[in-house]
């Protein structure tokens, strides 16, 4: 704002209103700095080896499957117990593994 509106408003900036804290043209170049060095080759390698070190979703697929038990062991243990008429509720049987249906 020109020195003679900041005078005419009784504000003057620095002294009745904060100085600018960012210098926005000094901002802008320290950005397109940063951005260049992002684009270079050597930044893109190593964000590779960051990414292939931290970010494998390998140990992500290892947790989902074993949260709990299999939907189709689950069934297969069923159907055995079907086929066998084997008693869940009775002492007898005490060596089989029972779900809940």
């Amino acid at each position: 704002m020109p020195q003679f509106v900041q005078a005419e408003s009784g504000c003057i900036i620095g002294v009745h209103y904060p100085s600018p804290i960012v210098d926005h043209s000094v901002a802008r170049e320290n950005v397109n700095r940063l951005y260049t060095i992002k684009r270079s080759v050597e930044a893109k390698a190593e964000t590779a080896k960051i990414v292939v070190k931290h970010a494998s979703r390998k140990r992500t697929l290892l947790r989902k499957r074993s949260r709990g038990p299999d939907t189709a062991q689950i069934e297969s243990t069923k159907k055995q117990r079907d086929e066998a008429n084997v008693d869940c509720d009775s002492d007898e049987n005490s060596d089989v593994v029972c779900l809940d249906d």
